[in-house]
């Protein structure tokens, strides 16, 4: 059943949730900050896959 419950969810964030906990899944707010957070680490993932300006502290300056 939780599988058919993460299945039918539109929203891979929820599908997640529902696999691991449908405890969990069904409180809104913790969805939420689940997903707040898979974007915070796919933009900081992104950040680091785009080369640094030699200026920035992303990267270290070549020397």
């Amino acid at each position: 059943a939780d599988v058919r419950r993460a299945a039918a969810a539109s929203d891979p964030v929820e599908a997640l949730v529902a696999l691991v906990s449908p405890t969990l899944a069904a409180h809104p707010a913790f969805v939420a900050a689940v997903r707040e957070r898979v974007a915070a680490v796919a933009v900081a993932a992104a950040d680091r896959s785009t080369p640094a300006d030699p200026g920035t502290l992303h990267e270290p300056v070549p020397s």
